[in-house]
């Protein structure tokens, strides 16, 4: 369905494929939203800079990016989002946020 609609609508048809996702949209929000509530608190999990949804592998995926990560960091955030599942990746924080530049 989705292929019908949009196909039409694509300059270059021929670069885009459709496929079947294993998770929703809305699933996928869902748990963004869940996994938000979490981690987005500076006084719980300070290093986590963005939570979202990417694509990974050609399939929806919840996306932590922190900084300062260790497999050890990873691992408790994977624990405090359970039983959804994230990818944690790291990230740098931008210029300009008071708490880049240090003390």
């Amino acid at each position: 369905e989705h292929a019908r609609l949009l196909t039409p609508r694509l300059v270059d048809p021929a670069q885009v494929r459709f496929a079947r996702t294993d998770r929703t949209q809305v699933e996928v929000d869902a748990a963004d939203a869940r996994i938000g509530a979490v981690l987005v608190n500076p006084r719980l999990v300070p290093d986590v800079l963005t939570v979202g949804v990417q694509i990974v592998d050609g399939q929806f995926a919840n996306v932590v990016r922190v900084e300062a990560l260790s497999d050890q960091r990873a691992e408790s955030i994977r624990a405090a989002v359970a039983p959804d599942h994230v990818v944690v990746l790291p990230g740098t924080r931008r210029g300009g946020c008071p708490e880049s530049r240090g003390s």
